[in-house]
Formats: C-alpha cells, sequence, structure tokens
C-alpha cells in the first residue's frame, strides 16, 4: 500500500507536492483498509482539476520514480525536470508498506549522478530507523553486512539496486512494491500477452465475464485464440538466426468477446463474434480495467483519465467498488467528471490540481479548506464550481470565437 508521495522538480512541479493516501485522523473512519500499527490507509483518492494543469504529472512522476528503481543498470536515468531545468536536482519521497513492515525511501539525483539516498524502516512507536543513508558516495549509515556493496555502486547507481541484487531483504522488498505492487494506467489501452493468459484461467474468465455481465455489457462469452505473431512475421527474416537466441515467440494471443444476436421479432438466433478492437472504446476499457481489478490483489492502481469513455453511472459504481469492503486494491485516479467529487469520497480523498500562469503546477487537498462535510446537502461539487477550492479553468469563450473568424487570414 502507499501512505504518502512527495516530489519536486519533475514535470509542471518545480516546487516540492506532497499526495498521502493516509486518512485524517479527526475525519470519521470511511473508505479505509483495517489499522495498519497507528496509520488510517485510504482506498482511493481523485486528483481533479483543468486541462493541463498537472493532474496526469502526478501520475508520471510516479511512473518516473518506478523506471528510475527498476531500469536495468546499462540504461540512462529518467529526468524530466521541471521545465528542463537540469541544474536542480529531482527529488522523490515515497512511504509504502511490504510485507508487513513500513518503508521510507528518498533520493535525489541529476542526470548523471544520485546526490542522496535514504532508506528508513518505521518502528513499533512509530518512529523511523534510518537502514542506509548515502550522500554521494559516502555512506553516513550502513549496516555493516552491506559495506562490501559500497565499491560495487557506481555514482550514476542507486545503492538499493545494488543490494537488492545480493538478496537484501529490504531493499528487495522496496524493489518488489516498484515492480510488483504498483500498476499505473495511461489513457491507452494496452491488453498485454499477460493479461491475455490468465484469461486461459476458466476461473480468471469466468469472474471477468460475470463483472462484465454485472455492469449491464452485453457480452455473452469471451475466448483468448493462439494466433501467428504479427510482430515475428514482420521481422522474422530480419531475426534470422538471432531469433534462436531472442526465443521470440512465434504466436501471440487475442482477445475474441461473443455477443448476443437477435431477429425483428427479438428472438434469439446465433450469436456474433468481435475482436477486441472491434469493440466500443468504452467496452474495451471497462474490459481492461476488469482484468486489472480482478487479476491483482494488494495493489496500487494509479487510473490517469479514469472517466474517459465511461457512462457517469458506471464510473460512480466503480468508485463505490473501490471504495468497498471486499476491494483489496488501492485506487489512484485523475478525472474531469466534476460530478464524481460527490461520490461519497472523504475530504482527504479529493484532491486538486491547478497550474499558475508561470507554468507551475500545485498539488492540494479538499481537506486542507474548512468545511461543513457533517450537513446533509454538503456538495463539494458545488463549492468547486463557486471557486472554494481553486483549480478551476479560467475559459474566454469570446476569445475563442475571435480565434475561429480569423482563421487562415
Amino acid at each position: 500500500m502507499l501512505l504518502e508521495f512527495i516530489f519536486k522538480n519533475a514535470f509542471s512541479y518545480r516546487n516540492e507536492a506532497y499526495f498521502s493516501m493516509e486518512a485524517e485522523g479527526r475525519t470519521r473512519v470511511k473508505n479505509e483498509f483495517p489499522k495498519f500499527q497507528n496509520h488510517r490507509i485510504l482506498k482511493s483518492a481523485a486528483i481533479f482539476g483543468a486541462n493541463a494543469s498537472g493532474k496526469s504529472n502526478l501520475s508520471e512522476s510516479l511512473r518516473t520514480f518506478q523506471r528510475l528503481i527498476i531500469k536495468p543498470d546499462n540504461v540512462s536515468i529518467p529526468f524530466p525536470s521541471f521545465a528542463g531545468h537540469k541544474e536542480n536536482p529531482i527529488e522523490f519521497c515515497i512511504t509504502i508498506i511490504k510485507n508487513e513492515k513500513i518503508y521510507r525511501y528518498s533520493v535525489s539525483y541529476l542526470p548523471k549522478k544520485i546526490l542522496q539516498e535514504h532508506l528508513e524502516i518505521e518502528l513499533a512507536n512509530g518512529t523511523f530507523k534510518t537502514y542506509f543513508e548515502r550522500k554521494g558516495t559516502e555512506y553516513s549509515s550502513l549496516p555493516k553486512k552491506l559495506n562490501i556493496l559500497i565499491d560495487k555502486t557506481r555514482s550514476d547507481n542507486l545503492f538499493l539496486n545494488t543490494a537488492k541484487t545480493f538478496n537484501d531483504e529490504h531493499c528487495l522488498a522496496v524493489f518488489r512494491w516498484f515492480m510488483e505492487d504498483l500498476i499505473i494506467l495511461d489513457s491507452q489501452i494496452n491488453l498485454n500477452q499477460r493479461l491475455l493468459k490468465n484469461l486461459e484461467n476458466k476461473n480468471h474468465k469466468e469472474n471477468v465475464l460475470f463483472f462484465m455481465k454485472s455492469a449491464d455489457i452485453n457480452i455473452e462469452d469471451i475466448e483468448v485464440q493462439e494466433q501467428p505473431s504479427s510482430f515475428y512475421n514482420t521481422f522474422k527474416d530480419m531475426l534470422g538466426e538471432v531469433n534462436e537466441k531472442l526465443e521470440i515467440s512465434k504466436t501471440e494471443l487475442r482477445l475474441r468477446i461473443k455477443h448476443r444476436q437477435y431477429n425483428d421479432l427479438d428472438e434469439r438466433i446465433d450469436d456474433f463474434v468481435l475482436d477486441f478492437n472491434q469493440e466500443s472504446i468504452g467496452t474495451q476499457k471497462l474490459l481492461y480495467l476488469a482484468l486489472i481489478i480482478l487479476l491483482n490483489k494488494n495493489s496500487v492502481i494509479f487510473i490517469d483519465e479514469f472517466d474517459t469513455s465511461l457512462h457517469i453511472e458506471l464510473a460512480r459504481a466503480l468508485l463505490e467498488l473501490f471504495n468497498s469492503e471486499e476491494n483489496s486494491n488501492q485506487f489512484i485516479l485523475t478525472t474531469h467528471e466534476l460530478s464524481l467529487m460527490d461520490s461519497d469520497f472523504k475530504r482527504e480523498q479529493i484532491y486538486f490540481a491547478e497550474r499558475r500562469e508561470n507554468g507551475v503546477s500545485d498539488l492540494f487537498s479538499a481537506y486542507d479548506f474548512d468545511s461543513e462535510t457533517n450537513r446533509k446537502d454538503y456538495s463539494y461539487l458545488k463549492r468547486y464550481l463557486q471557486g472554494k477550492f481553486g483549480a478551476v479553468p479560467i475559459i474566454i469563450v469570446d476569445s475563442m470565437k475571435e480565434a475561429l473568424r480569423y482563421r487562415g487570414k
């Protein structure tokens, strides 16, 4: 699970931005996982804001941190700094739960150098104890058993990665959280071979099918078929003997979806079958989300542009699912659909991204503002539209019309 993420000088966030998935102490227990130690952990959060406000840059910053952790040693450091400010370091700090322990890991770095790296473990009394700390090539704190790894870590590589390669318990736990537990979905539907492989399991397939029918999607059955690999067929002549070493598969899986068909008298006749990419974008997205949601447990799933191609009632139903007792995954999403603010969220589950005139994005929570959420008629949407939370776009329609009048002149 994710507890908090702090980042600076990444994408449109020049200043330090703070994002938390912990419930505030003065709020009622709601939309939360069972308490872990002294932490109340939220099941979901939503980030709202105008176009180009920086919503997606939160997920991109987290994705960059993930890439920094899991990249091979021979791949260059990802460095999407604010407006090309490469003279300033990117800074990341994350607090997570893995293997029944709470870790806080921070790093600051330049395009070719790790400046600082710090791994801490929370103790039973709520304080953090340093496991290792590094500044440049100097180590102010390090377990004796890891001393032999200092010379094996280049200045442009993470010590965390060196230690996990040698099976250090705590470094390996943090690495595996980024590798296995963090799932970031952008607006592209990536129905990869791993997801399709899971559908070959009868129980998984029936569960996904039941989920889709429960969402009122007209699907009778889903089938996974093996076919010749388009990649292999395209490049087989170029690959030649190299393919024997690469072991590139000559086949791939594709998804076929069966629908009921009726005649003009509403009598059931033969079913018809469509390829996945022939379905509507809405059906594709829901099926993609169903596979991600149902095939993962105890994961952190970040969904960018969550509401795109989903009916508003379906989006609300999914939010109810995310906050339900049955759900074991943690969900973070960005959305343009303002009405989703009033989906039984708590204040600390609602975030806003706002970009200033100088291009700098700010991130803040509805909890940062005074409210009267104990009132039965309280509406986050109403107060947002009134400008109570900021982050409202200023749109000058007359100027847009003027630009249209002068096109082509």
